[in-house]
């Protein structure tokens, strides 16, 4: 990871394992952090630790819940003039009764990280970002 010093970064599930690694190495390269995260615990620790070392920001937020990533990505959007990119490593956790429930209505099982994915976008691409 190179070229990222001043990147506003999402990590959609970044206070704890891959997320979190991935949260500190974009600290390492003077990215800012941006931490999702619905572990209020986790996230507070998290956001602390990498504050030693540089620019980070939590928010806590459910991403399964479309208006609670809506608030998130607007949140961080509106306190740093916009967003460069995101990470996705965030778990939608279902049941698999409620995956079949969902199945058998006919509709799209749920998808939190597509939700973050189309939140995103509009600040992404103001900011002159690409989108993958």
């Amino acid at each position: 990871m190179r070229g990222l010093t001043g990147k506003r970064i999402i990590i959609v599930g970044g206070a704890n394992g891959i997320g979190a690694a991935t949260a500190g190495r974009l600290v390492e390269e003077n990215a800012i952090a941006l931490i999702g995260e619905i572990d209020t615990a986790a996230l507070d620790v998290t956001v602390s630790r990498l504050r030693e070392k540089g620019d980070a920001h939590g928010f806590v937020f459910d991403v399964a819940d479309p208006a609670s990533v809506d608030r998130m990505i607007s949140s961080f959007a509106g306190q740093l003039g916009g967003i460069d990119g995101l990470a996705n490593v965030a778990v939608d956790v279902v049941s698999s009764r409620q995956h079949r429930a969902v199945l058998d209505a006919g509709q799209q099982p749920p998808d939190g990280r597509v939700d973050a994915r189309r939140s995103e976008l509009p600040s992404h691409r103001a900011a002159g970002g690409c989108i993958h």
